[in-house]
């Protein structure tokens, strides 16, 4: 479905990504995990079309992602980045609305798009919230708000799309945090794909069925995360001796102690 193929990119001088080669099939759930700087949300930005690499191709449904026009793209794929700045202010409904602009136009405001864009404020939890306004809200709903606006997005017709979320997790408490991994482990069984950067160990064994490990620029391990996830690759990843804990009921990831940092 969603194909990376060797992909390079740099900032100025600065290698950021180096000769990246990956796939995801329809229905399945990828965590992208790496130190700060490994190139996780530049990852992202390609993958999405957003950022040109100056080598290698991004293909969604066996074209490049750069040949679709941005509303065919925006009809397959729909993107959570780090930080959303929003220009000025509108209520929760009409921002979650945004995500619907291609199927509807401005605002996506017809009847279909209105109900799918409340059905996805009920998804996060914020059922009831359509009329605040979005900047009296905190961090943690505003992250929700832009959730619901990517999820509103794909989904009426989930199957075979793509949903590539960077930190989706970010200002969420761990209840929340649980949440919104749930909700995109469950559209994947639905028939969509799902890349999501986060930070914890514990989500991605939880709730990824492959993980991603970026380090130096590189892929450092991918694939099945029970695989990925081990002592050792958490170690060598993130410079922290690490013992992972858990049953086939739970597993978790324990940090033990810190080594000095090499990145």
């Amino acid at each position: 479905m969603l194909e990376i193929i060797d992909v390079s990119f740099s900032y100025g001088k600065s290698e950021i990504l180096s000769g990246i080669n990956m796939s995801i099939s329809r229905g399945e759930f990828v965590a992208v995990l790496g130190v700060n700087g490994a190139g996780k949300s530049t990852l992202v930005k390609i993958a999405s079309g957003y950022l040109k690499p100056q080598k290698g191709d991004v293909r969604l449904g066996g074209k490049s992602v750069f040949e679709y026009s941005p509303k065919d793209l925006s009809l397959l794929r729909a993107v959570l980045e780090q930080e959303t700045n929003m220009e000025f202010d509108s209520s929760v409904l009409e921002t979650v609305a945004l995500g619907r602009f291609s199927m509807s136009g401005f605002w996506g405001m017809d009847g279909q798009s209105l109900k799918i864009s409340k059905e996805a404020l009920k998804i996060v939890g914020l059922e009831g919230a359509e009329e605040k306004m979005y900047m009296s809200l905190s961090g943690g709903e505003k992250r929700r708000v832009q959730l619901a606006r990517a999820i509103a997005q794909i989904l009426h017709e989930p199957e075979g799309k793509l949903l590539l979320l960077d930190e989706p997790t970010a200002n969420l408490d761990p209840a929340r945090s649980l949440q919104t991994m749930s909700i995109c482990s469950k559209l994947c069984k639905m028939g969509a794909s799902c890349m999501a950067v986060v930070h914890s160990v514990n989500l991605a064994l939880a709730y990824a069925g492959k993980t991603l490990m970026l380090k130096d620029s590189k892929i450092f391990k991918f694939g099945d995360t029970a695989d990925v996830i081990t002592s050792e690759n958490v170690s060598q990843l993130y410079g922290l001796d690490c013992q992972i804990l858990g049953d086939s009921a739970k597993t978790v990831a324990l940090s033990l102690h810190q080594k000095a940092l090499s990145h």
